[in-house]
């Protein structure tokens, strides 16, 4: 009788794999850090990792989401005014329709809480300011679908259009005086060179 419950056991084992092997597993995330700006907003940069914990799509301005004709929300509450880490955070990503009158909000492109709200310190590409983990936990379409878009804008800056450079500029330039502009700066020029110029 005993034999057959350690049978049984040892084959559950196999069948099923272990909690820990579960948490290993790694989705397509995205990364949400909240760096300070000059005039003491947060400027936030977005970052996408792939199915091989890879970097997809290295940090830049959710605005350039915006520029490519997105609505982005991202809700940030704290248990106290001052706390610089914030308890809960959800980002919201609907795609603009222009209308005659005004601009609408059209389908949902991405609508989900934050799995983890890490600590300053915890991230090697910002290491003074704390950020969000978006999809790390399950598989979601959701941030796949980000994930592309936003390879479609690195795209653009690096063939140097003209608009999302300008943006990017505006999201550098919004760090200047800050402890983080720095580090950013060269994490921005080492990713995006500038562009060639343009002989006549």
């Amino acid at each position: 009788m005993k034999k057959t419950a350690i049978f049984c056991l040892i084959l559950g084992l196999m069948v099923h794999p272990s909690i820990s092997e579960a948490q290993q597993k790694v989705y397509p995330h995205l990364q949400i850090f909240l760096a300070s700006s000059e005039m003491g907003e947060r400027t936030p940069f977005i970052a996408f990792w792939d199915d091989a914990d890879q970097l997809g799509v290295v940090p830049f301005p959710v605005r350039l989401l915006e520029l490519a004709g997105l609505n982005v929300l991202l809700d940030l509450s704290y248990l106290n005014p001052n706390e610089e880490l914030p308890s809960s955070a959800r980002l919201k990503i609907t795609r603009r329709e222009a209308s005659s009158s005004q601009d609408r909000e059209g389908p949902v492109v991405l609508n989900q809480t934050a799995d983890l709200v890490a600590k300053r310190g915890a991230s090697k590409m910002f290491p003074n300011r704390p950020f969000l983990v978006i999809g790390h936990r399950a598989p979601s379409e959701e941030v796949r679908r980000v994930g592309s878009i936003m390879r479609e804008i690195q795209s653009r800056v690096l063939a140097c259009d003209k608009e999302y450079r300008q943006e990017l500029e505006a999201g550098l330039n919004s760090l200047k005086g800050t402890t983080a502009y720095d580090h950013v700066s060269q994490i921005i020029k080492s990713t995006f060179p500038p562009c060639p110029v343009q002989r006549p």
